[in-house]
């Protein structure tokens, strides 16, 4: 087996040039046209209070326990919550691909969003924020030390961010990979052995989908904590 065969996973299929992974994104394009975004008047539709209680839902499971300053950034994120749910759980299904497994990708949005929470902090709570470079009681010959650390900790975030969500997605991608290879090359020498390996492979399959929906999660909870850390006051 060559190494570039388990990566193969990795790139898009396509028929006649449009990616297959395109046509399981027309339902979530459906479900988002068929919500009505026109403003009106009580009473709601159904429809529009079942959307509606779900986005408050997940809004206070994700920021319920923030800070008002970070009000604001409240829609961007939730926005990116759900498209990287989207995107994961889409990847889950066969001959599609997990954008969210490209560190390009990952970088795309994790450097973007850090970089734009570091600039709303130094713009306007810039005493707070230049505050954080030097801890309170910090011997006076360990300062510059300190400031250095803080310095390279800080810009190590969005790297660590896009990292650990395309590290994580890869990972559980390339054992299911492995896993179902494994299958067809054991079944020849032993069904029972195959069948266990199939077992194995399907409750791993289950476990990825949770590690897609958390990862999700960890994503944009790092995004609140990295504000609340660093900019918040």
């Amino acid at each position: 087996m060559f190494l570039n065969s388990i990566f193969g996973q990795f790139v898009e299929d396509v028929v006649f040039i449009v990616p297959i992974s395109m046509a399981f994104w027309l339902p979530y394009l459906l479900f988002f046209i068929s919500i009505d975004s026109r403003c009106s008047v009580l009473p709601l539709t159904r429809r529009q209070v079942f959307y509606a209680s779900r986005v408050k839902r997940i809004s206070l499971f994700l920021f319920g326990d923030s800070s008002s300053s970070f009000n604001p950034w409240v829609a961007p994120l939730y926005s990116l919550f759900v498209a990287l749910l989207i995107i994961n759980m889409t990847g889950m299904l066969p001959y599609s691909l997990t954008l969210t497994s490209q560190v390009s990708f990952t970088f795309s949005l994790a450097i973007p969003f850090w970089g734009a929470m570091q600039l709303y902090g130094f713009l306007f709570y810039f005493n707070h924020r230049v505050s954080h470079f030097l801890p309170s009681g910090t011997p006076w010959f360990l300062v510059p030390l300190m400031v250095i650390i803080e310095f390279v900790g800080l810009f190590i975030q969005p790297l660590a961010l896009g990292l650990r969500l395309a590290a994580n997605i890869t990972a559980g991608h390339l054992l299911l990979y492995l896993f179902s290879v494994a299958v067809w090359i054991i079944m020849d020498l032993s069904l029972l052995a195959s069948f266990l390996i199939l077992v194995t492979l399907y409750l791993l399959f289950i476990l990825e989908v949770g590690v897609a929906v958390i990862q999700a999660y960890v994503f944009t909870a790092l995004l609140k904590f990295y504000y609340e850390q660093n900019v918040s006051h």
